[in-house]
């Protein structure tokens, strides 16, 4: 948020990721505008960490940024996507850092020098980037487990921050903590920001992963782009939270040229994951109301 921007804490949004950005244009589906954020995912193949992170990609990287950034009219957020566990050295959190120093960002995402770092050191870091981008607002992005989290989020504030960021990656693992982390964040009057989950990640149920994160009140949340796979059928997001086949899909709430989706898919469409991505981002946005009727019980019944 800009200085003395009002915050708020009660709206919820699903954010659109670049690549969703993208193939809408490609496609000619529409996404409909209900954040002002879009998403930036740079993804860090453990593999190909040397080769994504160097510096002499920065350049390259400055520039594709840039250009999502003139392409769409969106305030864009830059998610850095890896394997949970990974800890990136001082010189690949300097990539970071530098791949966003661009006149088209007015945030910067600062990645945790590492979940176990101390208050005090994250206090230190955000210190250090605020000095060397003093025009720029600065997100916290820690992951759901860090420690001392109640002390970080209170550090974040204290320095006059106002959006945080976490990276969420299992609802069965970290269910509770992500719960206990946008509370604190939002009793400090910080906005919250979700990155990194998988819509439609659960086999058993095909639940929507999105839907815990907005169930815990985040303000706005983003998915996790896949690091590639074979096709398969199309599957869409419906008023119970779960995906379903185009057999038993509902029509959904968003009208594309006066047309649900389901009179618009057609065959070529069912093997493509593109309008399913899409569409989940509406309906997800259009369903934001109805979260608020879910019990804990029923949540809990979606990822058995």
């Amino acid at each position: 948020m800009e200085q003395g921007q009002q915050i708020d804490l009660n709206g919820q949004v699903v954010m659109p990721t670049h690549d969703d950005l993208l193939k809408a244009k490609q496609y000619g589906f529409l996404i409909l505008k209900f954040s002002k954020y879009a998403v930036f995912v740079r993804k860090i193949s453990s593999k190909k960490r040397s080769m994504v992170l160097d510096k002499r990609q920065i350049p390259t990287t400055k520039n594709l940024i840039s250009s999502y950034a003139r392409d769409f009219s969106y305030d864009f957020l830059v998610d850095f996507q890896f394997r949970d566990g990974m800890i990136l050295t001082k010189e690949e959190l300097s990539y970071t850092e530098k791949v966003q120093q661009i006149p088209e960002l007015s945030k910067m995402c600062m990645l945790e020098a590492s979940p176990k770092q101390t208050a005090q050191e994250l206090d230190n870091q955000i210190q250090e980037w605020k000095r060397r981008n003093p025009e720029k607002n600065i997100i916290v992005v820690s992951e759901v487990y860090t420690n001392e989290m109640a002390n970080k989020v209170a550090i974040a504030k204290r320095n006059g921050l106002k959006e945080y960021a976490i990276k969420f990656r299992s609802y069965r693992k970290h269910q509770v903590a992500l719960s206990k982390f946008l509370a604190t964040l939002r009793r400090v009057g910080l906005y919250s920001l979700v990155f990194g989950v998988q819509p439609n990640r659960w086999k058993a149920t095909q639940a929507s992963m999105l839907l815990p994160s907005l169930y815990f009140k985040c303000n706005a949340v983003s998915r996790w782009i896949a690091w590639g796979g074979r096709k398969t059928h199309l599957t869409l997001l419906c008023e119970d939270w779960k995906y379903h086949g185009m057999e038993t899909a509902t029509g959904g709430f968003t009208d594309y040229n006066g047309q649900n989706r389901l009179q618009l898919v057609s065959t070529n469409v069912q093997s493509n994951s593109a309008f399913g991505k899409i569409d989940t981002i509406n309906q997800a946005n259009l369903m934001v109301w109805s979260v608020k009727a879910l019990t804990k019980i029923q949540v809990e019944r979606l990822f058995q």
